[in-house]
């Protein structure tokens, strides 16, 4: 079927997982996005180590996966996933409260905080969606899951992107006519351009603590609508229903033998 089956969304533990699923790939992938522009450009570390810290979020990942596995057949499935999307929203709370002043040390924490939620969330909806329907619709609800999650990710990072750029040129617009040029400015437009060293030799020196306090900001913007949107995948998770992987897969198999 090149189509997807509408009927799979009759099923309310399928619309609430994908939902979810959806959200927490926003929450996830809007992190691996913008962590290391906010740990290169606003804390100064080098990329090798910004690498390294993402490093935490996907070991945080793999964890998270582990312990939803062993936690859903014994609280279900809202419990879990409710819990991997407040991680994940406090996560994204720790670069909302603390605005640029976070400390390494604490960025990793928030990083390991996004990626245990996502690695709950994840291997949560994933059953649920398996489990909420037919055996022989399996393969289908599982690709239309991590189709959502893909629209998910390729949303958060674009929404983040923009209010990240917009809240650049806000700041940038303050320093016309500070001795930077106008081909110089557009160039810093792009946050990326920040981080090269050729880019900053041709800045005043005492204008490069502002640029910084400028990029700080308008990353400190673009978490915040993370920290947004891991809220309202927090509220989402609470329409999953709270029943088993048990109950739901011989609740399907039920049905399939049934039909």
């Amino acid at each position: 079927e090149p189509i997807i089956p509408l009927n799979l969304f009759h099923s309310n533990l399928f619309k609430a997982s994908t939902a979810v699923a959806t959200l927490a790939a926003m929450g996830v992938f809007g992190a691996i996005s913008y962590l290391p522009l906010y740990l290169q450009g606003v804390t100064g570390l080098t990329a090798s180590r910004a690498g390294m810290v993402l490093l935490f979020l996907s070991m945080a990942w793999t964890a998270g996966s582990l312990i939803a596995g062993q936690a859903m057949n014994r609280v279900g499935y809202r419990l879990v996933a409710g819990i991997g999307m407040f991680f994940m929203a406090l996560g994204y709370s720790f670069f909302v409260a603390v605005e640029s002043e976070l400390t390494v040390i604490w960025v990793i924490v928030a990083a390991t905080l996004i990626g245990t939620g996502m690695g709950m969330a994840n291997l949560t909806t994933l059953v649920a969606s398996q489990n909420s329907v037919l055996p022989t619709r399996i393969g289908v609800a599982t690709s239309t899951v991590m189709l959502f999650r893909t629209f998910g990710g390729a949303f958060a990072v674009s929404l983040m992107g923009t209010v990240l750029l917009h809240q650049m040129q806000r700041g940038l617009n303050q320093l016309s006519g500070s001795g930077i040029s106008t081909a110089l400015l557009d160039k810093l437009a792009h946050p990326q351009n920040l981080l090269e060293p050729a880019t900053r030799m041709q800045l005043p020196p005492e204008l490069l603590p502002r640029l910084v306090a400028i990029l700080g900001d308008a990353v400190w913007y673009a978490f915040l609508t993370g920290f947004a949107l891991m809220v309202i995948g927090s509220v989402a998770s609470l329409y999953m229903p709270g029943s088993r992987p048990s109950d739901t897969a011989s609740k399907s198999r039920t049905v399939g033998a049934g039909d």
